[in-house]
């Protein structure tokens, strides 16, 4: 009883009770009216007009084929969920629109650095990214490859209590439990030393996590808390892109991004899916910054205005102890600016590859575009490898990832189950020199509609760790192959309606 009491006065279950009434509300005031011929008629033509709209939108074309296809078989309720959940709506309101643009102003006093870079393929990448979100690339760097959600922690945790100046974290989720408590003991005495401790969640992140008023319990303890992208028991647009960042900033000296969330599921103190498979990196110099002013960014959007880059920077040169040829260059992914940085770094990666490209990633639902660069990379003679979580976290999502593997095995992608359990690494290393590891799994959310962080990695050292730990990893799974991958036509038809919206989940 206490427990069904707790669950009712949750934020969630409010939430949630408030959102499904309003959208019930809405769908059957649209049914009434639909039972009206004229009415009908005139959303018909209203529907058409759309679908011609749509048609001729500068958007994906796998978006408009799935909204095309919900507009003519649906045209009364597809006019209003359009409306609503159309690509390009996003949580600026008019209170954050000077600060977002003030951000974007800010970021081109930032000038390309100019040493010289030897291979042309990361030359070509840098400048990518470099002229997309004006972030950096950075050489001589001490760059640590993290394993596993264990060995990310324990680093994490060593890091944190060598804090001298400011501790900065952003993460999607933070759950209560062996892993955020030991955190939060050190972010407390952090405080209590005078230090700068700042952190940002995603409020639906960690709607089933966290208690409405934690941000209030953390600001007490004098931890300074941003929730980003607040929820409301009211029907919104903005609830649809949401901050799926993982990253933490020491001192301006130690960075830390990948695949880890806040909660003890990271390091399998809990198994609910089974054995749990991260990565991340931790690296220090100057490449931090880019990691700052991420940080810094989203921070104004908390206290309306963007605060001076240059007392957070780290302004210290390489040293000897980091000079070696690796260059990294962290950047940044959102869905305002209508580039998507994370998608055209993985695809110049897979038309770039000369031996092999391996990849980890937990979801896997791509558009066409990706499709043909995993094939024309396969067709060129290049290893390709995808390993997946046998054990889902979330079954439809998972249905459609074996839809979407099928595909690419039948063009000689190879792929792999990770039999343990749910594999949450989401990373790319390619022909003994190439990386990329960080936030975005390779479905649409993360490639089109969430905030997102990652490093792209020019280094034998790390993409050999990579590389070797990937294998290991494989020695734990199962390949996929088209038999195994039968299902009945049924199930197939099932499966193929609901990739027809996929580009829309």
């Amino acid at each position: 009883m206490k427990k069904l009491l707790r669950l009712i006065k949750h934020k969630s279950f409010i939430y949630i009770i408030f959102i499904i009434f309003q959208i019930i509300l809405i769908y059957v005031l649209l049914f009434y009216l639909g039972k009206y011929y004229y009415i009908y008629i005139f959303f018909e033509i209203l529907a058409t007009i759309l679908a011609f709209y749509i048609l001729g939108a500068s958007i994906n074309p796998e978006y408009k084929l799935a909204w095309v296809m919900i507009v003519l078989i649906f045209p009364i309720f597809s006019i209003f969920t359009y409306l609503i959940f159309k690509k390009k709506n996003n949580i600026i309101t008019v209170k954050n629109e000077f600060i977002q643009n003030t951000i974007n102003d800010s970021m081109f006093n930032f000038t390309q650095n100019d040493f010289c870079i030897k291979d042309e393929f990361v030359k070509n990448i840098s400048n990518y990214i470099f002229n997309t979100s004006k972030f950096q690339i950075y050489k001589s760097n001490e760059i640590i490859y993290l394993e596993s959600g264990e060995i990310f922690f324990e680093s994490l945790l060593r890091e944190l209590k060598n804090a001298k100046k400011f501790i900065f974290m952003e993460y999607f989720i933070i759950e209560e439990g062996k892993i955020w408590n030991s955190i939060l003991e050190i972010l407390e005495k952090k405080v209590k030393e005078g230090i700068d401790v700042r952190l940002i969640y995603d409020d639906l992140g960690s709607l089933f996590s966290l208690e409405s008023d934690y941000a209030i319990y953390l600001e007490k303890k004098g931890i300074k808390t941003f929730v980003f992208n607040k929820l409301k028991p009211f029907f919104e647009v903005k609830i649809n892109n949401r901050s799926h960042r993982k990253l933490t900033v020491i001192d301006g000296i130690v960075g830390f991004i990948g695949g880890c969330n806040l909660a003890d599921e990271y390091t399998n103190i809990k198994n609910k899916y089974g054995h749990w498979k991260d990565n991340g990196i931790m690296f220090r110099g100057e490449s931090v910054n880019n990691l700052t002013i991420m940080f810094l960014q989203f921070w104004a959007m908390k206290i309306n205005f963007l605060e001076s880059y240059e007392k957070f920077l780290n302004s210290e040169k390489n040293t000897s102890n980091y000079e070696t040829d690796d260059m990294i260059q962290v950047f940044s992914d959102s869905p305002f600016d209508n580039e998507n940085v994370y998608k055209n770094v993985y695809l110049k990666i897979l038309y770039n590859a000369k031996k092999y490209v391996y990849i980890n990633t937990p979801y896997l639902i791509i558009n066409n575009e990706l499709k043909v660069a995993f094939l024309s990379a396969v067709k060129a003679g290049v290893d390709v490898r995808i390993t997946i979580p046998h054990i889902p976290d979330k079954k439809i999502v998972f249905a459609m990832t074996k839809l979407f593997a099928r595909n690419l095995v039948e063009g000689g992608v190879k792929i792999y189950e990770y039999t343990p359990g749910f594999l949450h690494a989401k990373s790319f290393v390619s022909d003994d020199k190439y990386s990329i590891i960080g936030s975005a799994n390779l479905d649409s959310r993360s490639l089109y509609l969430d905030f997102e962080c990652g490093a792209f990695i020019y280094s034998e050292k790390l993409a050999t760790n990579l590389k070797k730990d990937y294998l290991k990893t494989l020695e734990l799974s199962e390949e996929l192959s088209l038999d195994k991958m039968k299902t009945n036509k049924i199930i197939q038809f099932y499966k193929n309606i609901l990739r027809l919206f996929t580009p829309i989940m």
